[in-house]
C-alpha cells in the first residue's frame, strides 16, 4: 500500500444541479439518484482544515465544468456567471486528506478528453 502525495475532494448534487439537468429533456432523475456515484477530484495535499477553502476556490471552475459536460457538454446549456457560491449552492463537497494507493501496480495516467477548458 503506498500514500499518494494527493488529497480527495468528492463533490456531490445538490437539488440546483438536480433542477438543472432534468431541465435539459424530459429526465426525472432525484437527488437520491444523482448522489450514488459522486466524482473524486485529487487535489494538492491539504495539511489542515483552514486549506479547504482556498484548495475548493482554486479547482472549483475545473470541477464545476466537470460536473456540468459529464450531463451535458452543450456549453450553452450551461448557467451563466458560474463562481465559487454557485457551486456550493448546486453541490456538497467533503475533503478527505489522505489517499491510499492499495493495488502493487503503478497508477497509469492519461488525459480526460472529454474535459472541457477555458
Amino acid at each position: 500500500m503506498k500514500i499518494l502525495n494527493r488529497s480527495v475532494v468528492i463533490v456531490k448534487p445538490r437539488q440546483p444541479y438536480v433542477d438543472w439537468a432534468n431541465s435539459l429533456d424530459d429526465s426525472s432523475f432525484t437527488l437520491e439518484e444523482l448522489r450514488t456515484d459522486n466524482t473524486a477530484f485529487l487535489v494538492p495535499e491539504i495539511e489542515i482544515d483552514s486549506d479547504n477553502e482556498r484548495v475548493l476556490k482554486q479547482y472549483c471552475p475545473v470541477m464545476f465544468q466537470h460536473e456540468l459536460s459529464a450531463w451535458c457538454p452543450d456549453k450553452e446549456t450551461w448557467p451563466k456567471n458560474r463562481n465559487l457560491s454557485m457551486f456550493k449552492e448546486w453541490f456538497g463537497v467533503s475533503f478527505h486528506s489522505m489517499a491510499l494507493d492499495l493495488l502493487p501496480i503503478s497508477i497509469e495516467l492519461e488525459d480526460f478528453k472529454g474535459e472541457p477548458h477555458e
